[in-house]
């Protein structure tokens, strides 16, 4: 080997290992429930879904979680949001969005929130292999707006007061469709009270084994990586100071450069997003699909 062939190789060796540090894709969390579209270029799905109670050592059936994007010089960034854990938690992000009046926060600052919960697949028309399985899944602000109406219902016979109740509870029946560019939840509805399997014995043990089958949510109030205030506060400084996309000036001493490729997809399909660990850091990507703004903006004020 010559000089110029070692000095080829060591650039060429170089750039492949860039390449796929970046292109490298997250792992899925096999906990998550997915919707898988019977027409993807329509986004149209239909799925029945059971809520389930929490585990036994737990005491919260659906943790909320917000997470906080923030746009500068063409990139955006995202967090976990630390009010998540409860606890009185602060958040400086928090306190900048929301003391202004509506229509006069800053753009460049966007929460989404998720209800994590528990669900049982009771048909899955997309993908039926995940029916009698049980999911965490990350239910959009939409069909949370519906369980709660259910909850509050005038109407004895609407009314379904714990939809996590296998027995006094409700189905779910979900049905998605494209709107504007991202999939759309207005058609799903709660379904009346009933029992999970209504043919069976109320004592059965099937009620048993599918109320074990729920995964521990506390994870997700308190992840073990979610930043502090003054390390958002720090972060939220130095995304202010920025001047340029240049390397020199870029934060990298908090920004955790990933290929969010699939996360944007995600965003763009609204509520699909995948909500383990890759939320807990700070994310940057460059897609201004991000703060697209529609009809059915997934950056839905959610205080």
């Amino acid at each position: 080997m010559t000089i110029e062939e070692l000095k080829a190789h060591q650039k060429k060796s170089a750039e492949a290992t860039v390449s796929a540090n970046e292109k490298k894709e997250k792992q899925k969390d096999p906990r998550f429930f997915e919707i898988t579209f019977t027409d993807k270029d329509h986004k149209i799905s239909r799925t029945i879904l059971r809520p389930l109670s929490c585990v036994a050592d737990e005491d919260q059936n659906v943790i909320v979680q917000t997470t906080h994007f923030i746009k500068k010089n063409n990139r955006n960034y995202s967090c976990i949001c630390p009010k998540t854990s409860g606890k009185g938690s602060k958040c400086p992000i928090c306190e900048r969005y929301w003391s202004k009046p509506f229509g006069q926060r800053d753009a460049n600052l966007k929460p989404k929130k998720k209800w994590l919960m528990n669900v049982y697949v009771i048909e899955d028309s997309g993908n039926p292999e995940n029916n009698g399985k049980t999911f965490i899944w990350a239910c959009p602000k939409t069909i949370w707006d519906k369980i709660e109406a259910a909850r509050t219902a005038q109407y004895e016979d609407e009314r379904v007061e714990n939809i996590f109740d296998l027995w006094e509870g409700a189905n779910l029946v979900i049905r998605t469709k494209d709107k504007g560019g991202f999939v759309n939840y207005d058609d799903s509805v709660v379904k009346p009270s009933s029992a999970l399997f209504p043919d069976l014995a109320d004592n059965d043990p099937k009620y048993l084994k599918v109320a074990e089958s729920a995964y521990p949510l506390k994870e997700f109030q308190c992840p073990s990586d979610m930043k502090s205030y003054s390390e958002l506060a720090e972060m939220l400084n130095e995304i202010d100071g920025l001047i340029d996309d240049s390397p020199d000036t870029n934060p990298t001493n908090f920004v955790r450069k990933n290929n969010l490729e699939e996360d944007l997809k995600a965003e763009e399909m609204n509520d699909q997003v995948e909500v383990p660990e890759v939320f807990t850091q700070v994310e940057e990507t460059t897609d201004d699909d991000f703060f697209k703004d529609t009809e059915e903006n997934p950056f839905v004020d959610v205080e």
